[in-house]
């Protein structure tokens, strides 16, 4: 079976569809997508619907480094005001393909409508008093 090259996103907005190439697309996880050179240089109010459709979809984007290949796990996700947000890195691709699909430890206990509320500001713990 070919391992697909495109991964195809909605903008959540108007309905737009998007295709963007990467270097395969594992259990429905994007690996090193194409996103422009901007993308994680663009403050979130003034993205692009094309942009827009990464929103809370995780990625993965690999390197090397002195010990192999690493696997960079990232998401769009309002956790950073002008970047994708880094959930975390590993060396094993499964591991990587296990944070994307279930979201990052840390992210655990944060109510999620506070995190969109804030877009990207601190969000409040449950429990933690401010």
């Amino acid at each position: 079976m070919k391992t697909p090259r495109k991964i195809h996103l909605g903008d959540r907005g108007n309905g737009a569809k998007f295709s963007f190439a990467c270097r395969a697309v594992v259990e429905g996880v994007a690996i090193d997508p194409v996103l422009g050179v901007t993308f994680d240089s663009t403050r979130n109010e003034d993205r692009t619907p094309r942009q827009m459709a990464w929103w809370d979809v995780p990625f993965i984007l690999t390197a090397r480094n002195a010990k192999g290949l690493v696997y960079i796990i990232r998401c769009l996700d309002g956790g950073a005001w002008d970047r994708s947000t880094l959930w975390g890195q590993t060396d094993s691709l499964q591991e990587a393909i296990k944070i994307a699909q279930a979201g990052p430890e840390w992210k655990e206990g944060i109510d999620p409508k506070l995190l969109a509320a804030t877009s990207g500001k601190p969000a409040q713990l449950k429990g933690v008093a401010a």
